[in-house]
C-alpha cells in the first residue's frame, strides 16, 4: 500500500493539456530537476520505475513563471525488480504488469517479453519522452501516430522526435542524450549527470534572464 498527500492540481499531463499551465523553460527545467531528484532517490535503492511519464507526476503547486512555485512528486512507480526499499514476503508471484507502453518504452525493451530487460538506463530513456512531453504542453509522444505498432517500429529504427516549441537547442540536447545510441543504453547519462547538465542549463538560463532584464531598464 503507497499513501501520500493528496495532489490539488492533479497530474502533469493533464494540467499542461488544460493549458491552465504554460510554463516557461525555467520552470520545466525545476520541474525535470524534481522528477529526476526521486529517480535519483529510486535508483539509490535500487528501484527501477518502469513508467516514466507526465501522468505520473502529481502537481501540488504550479506557476508560470516563478521556479520555486512549483512543485510536483513522482508517483506509480511500478516494482520491477526488488529491492533494498521494501520487503516480497511470501510470494513467488510477478508484481509486473506484462504490458509494455511502447511510446514511453527504450527500443531495447520493445523485441522482448516482459520486463527483463528494463533498467535505470531504460528509465533515463523514458525521462527524455517526459521531458519532451512536457515542453510539447502534455501532448502524447508520438501523438500523430494511432498504431502502437508503428510507433514500435520507428523506435527500433532509431528515429525520435522534432524539437517542441517550448524547447532550446540547448535543452533538446540533453533530452536527446536520453535516447543515445539507440539501443546502446550503456552509454546514456546517469540520472546524476543527467541532473548536472540540467543545473547547468538552469544557471544558464537564470544568467540570461537578467541580463536581458538589465539591458531592458539601463
Amino acid at each position: 500500500m503507497l499513501i501520500q498527500a493528496y495532489a490539488t492540481k492533479g497530474d502533469l499531463a493533464e494540467v499542461l493539456k488544460e493549458n491552465e499551465f504554460q510554463p516557461s523553460q525555467l520552470v520545466l527545467l525545476e520541474i525535470f530537476v524534481q522528477i529526476i531528484d526521486a529517480m535519483v532517490y529510486l535508483v539509490n535503492y535500487g528501484i527501477v520505475h518502469g513508467d516514466l511519464a507526465c501522468r505520473n507526476a502529481l502537481v501540488f503547486r504550479f506557476h508560470n513563471s516563478n521556479p520555486q512555485e512549483n512543485l510536483v512528486k513522482l508517483t506509480d512507480f511500478g516494482l520491477i525488480r526488488p529491492s533494498t526499499l521494501y520487503l516480497v514476503v511470501g510470494s513467488t508471484a510477478s508484481t509486473a504488469n506484462l504490458l509494455v507502453l511502447v511510446r514511453y518504452a527504450a527500443p531495447e525493451i520493445l523485441p522482448i517479453e516482459g520486463f527483463s530487460n528494463y533498467s535505470k538506463k531504460s528509465d533515463v530513456h523514458s525521462m527524455g519522452i517526459l521531458m519532451c512531453e512536457a515542453c510539447s504542453q502534455g501532448q502524447l509522444p508520438y501523438a500523430s501516430i494511432e498504431d502502437d505498432n508503428e510507433v514500435r517500429r520507428l523506435k527500433l529504427n532509431g528515429d525520435i522526435f522534432r524539437r517542441p516549441e517550448n524547447c532550446d537547442e540547448k535543452l533538446w540536447t540533453i533530452i536527446v542524450q536520453c535516447w543515445h545510441q539507440h539501443q546502446r543504453p550503456e552509454v546514456r547519462p546517469t540520472f546524476k549527470m543527467l541532473k548536472q547538465s540540467l543545473l547547468e542549463l538552469r544557471l544558464l538560463s537564470i544568467v540570461r534572464y537578467l541580463l536581458r532584464i538589465y539591458f531592458i531598464y539601463e
